[in-house]
């Protein structure tokens, strides 16, 4: 199933749909008998990748690798086979060494629900020593360090939920269950919302097809500037152009509600990844329905300027290419992104008068160790650039993998 298709239905049938294709094996029948389907073998790969796990549930969502003061840590979110009625959101946590081998997963329940609430939003922060998880209306701290010891949290429901941590006990929340986005802080201590505010001329239609896609990291993004600044990333109800807004952890604009990139004519836009700049400007890349091409952009501290296609990032068109990710290495610019079938590829961008140009060609960015992207790529940024994703697309036994982006 493409994003494509998942982005045109609602929130309930896209999710039960998605997820019955998900790698599901069952009854078939054929012929004049009935039979079970056996998964395909997962494909063989290159010696010295690294496995973090190949136990997951065929229903598998949010792999991230999460840097933390405690020591790098995988999660992950699980969900049971069969999907009817009433079903549990499984965490996962399994460390992960300086030499990226991954211990034991500890798994725990942090809800029941039904599997169309659990998926209106998937979120994992980071905050101190705690992950925060977020799944629909289920929400938990865990401890990284004992994760069967959570404690539930009381939050609303969230659709198309984004959040990071401010500090050491607050997380920013942002999502669009009121139609606007909603900016909301957490304090962990007692887990009560200190600020609770609607961000002005931001109208986000939570039906609109970006928003059916919160689950796979398709929805909002939200991230730390320099200055302390919040950065928040959407795409408009029209699926048309993506928009941001500058804000401070009171909630005071700071610039924007700003449109800062375009889809091809009537295609449609997921919401771009941003990196800050050592200059201050910010630096965009996203791809979109079109399924063919990887756009970046330069916008400026203050978001000026106007809202276009981009530049376009990657050379090599065969596939579809989703999940683009942009971030630093030693200074130098890069895009990664998903060649459905085909891997992990990235490409350098060289930043010079307000504009970005490719550099090089595309390559690698894994060492082969992707045989098809199953769900969202993620790239963690602290020290060497690493990549985290669910392997093996949707069908067939799964595996979590975690490499260096070389």
């Amino acid at each position: 199933m493409t994003m494509t298709k998942i982005g045109r239905m609602g929130i309930a049938a896209g999710a039960s749909l998605l997820l019955s294709g998900c790698g599901f094996w069952g009854s078939d029948s054929e012929g004049e008998g009935e039979g079970t389907l056996e998964p395909p073998p997962p494909p063989t790969l290159p010696a010295g990748c690294h496995v973090v796990n190949d136990q997951i549930a065929a229903n598998t969502f949010q792999a991230m690798l999460l840097p933390t003061d405690q020591g790098t840590f995988a999660s992950w979110i699980e969900y049971p086979d069969d999907l009817q009625g009433p079903v549990p959101a499984i965490l996962a946590v399994a460390a992960v060494d300086d030499g990226l081998a991954a211990g034991t997963a500890t798994r725990v329940s942090i809800g029941t629900a039904p599997v169309d609430e659990l998926l209106q939003s998937q979120l994992m922060v980071p905050v101190g020593s705690s992950l925060l998880v977020v799944a629909g209306a289920k929400s938990a701290l865990v401890p990284l360090s004992d994760p069967t010891s959570l404690t539930p949290v009381a939050l609303e429901p969230m659709t198309a939920a984004a959040g990071l941590a401010l500090d050491d006990d607050r997380v920013a929340l942002l999502d669009a269950s009121s139609g606007a986005l909603r900016y909301r802080v957490l304090q962990t201590a007692d887990a009560s919302i200190t600020l609770d505010v609607e961000l002005a001329e931001t109208t986000v239609t939570v039906d609109a097809a970006p928003a059916m896609l919160a689950f796979l990291g398709q929805a909002l993004r939200l991230l730390t500037l320099g200055d302390g600044d919040l950065l928040a990333l959407w795409v408009g109800d029209t699926g048309s152009v993506a928009r941001a807004i500058r804000f401070r952890a009171d909630g005071t604009v700071v610039a924007g509600p700003t449109d800062i990139a375009a889809s091809l004519p009537g295609k449609s836009i997921f919401v771009p990844d941003a990196v800050e700049l050592a200059s201050g400007e910010i630096a965009i890349a996203w791809t979109g329905t079109s399924g063919t091409e990887v756009r970046a952009a330069l916008l400026s501290s203050e978001l000026e300027g106007a809202a276009d296609a981009g530049v376009v990032v990657n050379g090599t068109t065969d596939g579809s290419q989703e999940y683009a990710r942009v971030f630093l290495r030693d200074d130098e610019l890069r895009v990664a992104w998903n060649l459905q079938g085909g891997g992990v590829q990235q490409r350098s961008l060289d930043v010079g008068s307000g504009a970005l140009t490719p550099t090089g060609e595309d390559t690698d960015a894994v060492g082969g160790c992707a045989a098809d992207l199953g769900s969202d790529l993620g790239v963690a940024s602290d020290g060497d650039p690493t990549a985290i994703w669910i392997d093996q697309g949707w069908d067939g036994p799964r595996r979590i993998l975690v490499e260096r982006v070389r």
